[in-house]
């Protein structure tokens, strides 16, 4: 018997074997896009990290209307 057929169990006669092939998928490529809407995209970035920084000196302020409300605190109980 040749190396192209196996012996299957539960037939009498040999079986060709089946060369397994690999499914490639297929990947959603991203079109290829102008460079002046990938120009675009960067500002509208930089402007989202510029927004995300602006927050964190909003934070200490918070805390500084925190401390008024302590002295108050302190008043009630003298």
């Amino acid at each position: 018997m040749s190396k192209k057929f196996k012996r299957n169990p539960l037939r009498k006669t040999p079986v060709p074997i089946r060369k397994i092939i690999l499914v490639k998928k297929k990947h959603n490529k991203k079109k290829r896009q102008k460079a002046s809407v990938k120009e675009e995209k960067k500002e509208e970035q930089k402007t989202a990290t510029q927004d995300s920084t602006t927050p964190a000196p909003s934070k200490p302020t918070t805390e500084n209307e925190k401390q008024p409300n302590t002295p108050t605190s302190e008043n009630n109980t003298q």
